[in-house]
């Protein structure tokens, strides 16, 4: 009956809500085939005579389309002994009717050879094969299933389970234990059930994708291959994939495995190894330039104090700059606080702190002399206020110090809208911190407080004071606070 029903002729056939009842009627059948039909349903019941239950030895519903075939279809066939259900859908059956599927061997107590291959299964029922103990070939190949979760310790006549074809990555225990009991069987000769001349169990599990690990699981499934005796050593043996490249798991896999793993894991420290050394240089060199640019910035800076003691150069170390509407303010509150607290904070006699009232040269142009004052200062302090931004001989001392590239904070008098700023001024207020001047019954106090602003002032000239040095400059200073330096540090700062 085979190649009766093609695709192309008749399309699917559905087999449903029938009972061919041939209890009457004697025939003798070996082997009824229905392969390489259209069927898509099963759902039969067949009554056979006796007699033809008996002669009737093979089944083969193979390279069809079912999705379901009724467990009542195999009632009166209690002796068939090869079944071959491969190239189905019998996924779908197990999906959408398990219970059913779990049952359709049960009538099958003589059946020895049985296929199952390519049906697109992921799991069996556990307790499928529950009946079929004379079971010699089991084809579960070209399915998807990933481990084995059905019982098969009591077939102990299986001589072959092939699961090739499928998914397995590892080999679970439980299939370990499940093969062993059976060759505890058949390794006894005084047992009843099983010839002593038999076959023993050989598992087929190539073409599998099986991962190359080096973890428990995939060690012991290595070591299960290699001393099990189950998997054939031919060319069925299973193989696993690692970096592009196939290694065969034979006989010797245990050996080559672990030394594959221990290369691996010797990479893998070598790799950490390099990793962590790498991490501590680099950490290190941070630290050094860190630890290098720190000394530098002392260095400099207490070269910078030297300097403007002395008053080589720089003779000032601020220009403060108000107006005169501020004048009488700023020289009786701020001027003589900023000078003291620079002259304590320096440790210095000298007054070097300078405006236009004291240090002006009498009868010189005001705008030279106020160049001259801005050139000579490290850092200008522009006491601000609304007149401050309106008058223009302290908008051309804002200007002049830009000009110059001289380090500039704003000392806020009073709260200044932007709009009445100048752009110098507006540019230094939105991009930089500002101190403020609290007024209160003792002339006020600035904030932040003194320390933390002179200490500011200090770092910005000596930061200018370095960035604008010329290199010959540079070398003097070094050479003067050190004799036997030479060229390689001014790499420092250039």
């Amino acid at each position: 009956m085979s190649n009766v029903l093609h695709k192309d002729q008749w399309g699917e056939t559905n087999l449903t809500g029938s009972v061919f009842n041939f209890n009457e009627y004697e025939f003798t059948f070996r082997k009824i085939d229905i392969s390489n039909n259209n069927l898509r349903l099963f759902n039969v019941s067949v009554v056979l005579h006796p007699n033809t239950s008996i002669s009737l030895n093979e089944t083969d519903f193979s390279d069809n389309v079912l999705v379901y075939i009724s467990p009542q279809a195999f009632h009166s066939s209690i002796y068939i002994q090869h079944l071959n259900l491969s190239g189905n859908n019998l996924n779908e059956m197990l999906k959408h009717h398990y219970s059913d599927f779990e049952i359709l061997l049960n009538p099958l107590r003589k059946l020895k050879v049985f296929s199952l291959s390519n049906n697109g299964l992921t799991t069996l029922p556990k307790n499928m094969f529950a009946n079929n103990s004379e079971l010699r070939h089991l084809d579960l190949s070209d399915n998807f299933l990933i481990q084995i979760d059905f019982k098969f310790k009591h077939l102990i006549k299986l001589q072959i389970l092939d699961l090739g074809g499928n998914r397995f990555r590892v080999l679970n225990v439980d299939m370990f234990l499940q093969c062993e009991n059976i060759l505890q069987y058949q390794n006894d000769t005084n047992s009843i059930s099983y010839n002593a001349g038999d076959s023993k169990l050989h598992v087929i599990l190539h073409k599998n994708p099986m991962e190359c690990k080096c973890d428990d699981i995939f060690i012991r499934s290595v070591e299960w291959i290699e001393n099990s005796g189950f998997v054939r050593n031919d060319e069925l043996l299973p193989v696993c994939s690692v970096d592009n490249k196939e290694f065969v798991i034979s006989k010797t896999a245990s050996q080559k495995t672990k030394d594959y793993c221990r290369l691996i894991e010797v990479l893998r420290i070598a790799l950490i190894v390099g990793i962590v050394s790498a991490s501590i240089l680099v950490v290190c060199v941070i630290i050094v330039i860190i630890l290098r640019r720190r000394l530098n910035k002392k260095n400099a800076l207490e070269r910078f104090v030297k300097k403007i003691k002395v008053g080589e150069k720089l003779k000032n170390l601020i220009f403060l700059s108000f107006c005169n509407e501020d004048g009488d303010y700023v020289l009786q509150n701020i001027f003589p606080r900023m000078k003291e607290e620079v002259s304590l904070a320096l440790e210095c006699d000298r007054n070097l702190v300078c405006c236009g009232e004291f240090n002006f040269k009498p009868g010189v142009s005001v705008c030279i002399e106020a160049m001259r004052c801005i050139e000579e200062s490290a850092v200008i302090i522009f006491v601000v206020s609304k007149t401050f931004c309106e008058k223009s001989w302290c908008i051309m001392e804002v200007d002049t110090a830009n000009a110059m590239r001289k380090p500039a904070i704003l000392l806020m008098l009073e709260k200044v809208k932007l709009e009445e700023m100048t752009p110098y001024i507006l540019k230094l207020f939105n991009r930089y911190t500002r101190a403020s001047w609290v007024k209160d019954q003792n002339g006020g106090n600035p904030h932040p407080p003194w320390p933390l602003i002179i200490k500011s002032v200090l770092e910005l000239g000596s930061y200018f004071n370095v960035k604008n040095q010329t290199r010959e400059e540079y070398m003097f200073e070094q050479y003067a606070a050190d004799p036997n330096v030479n060229d390689v540090s001014i790499s420092t700062y250039f």
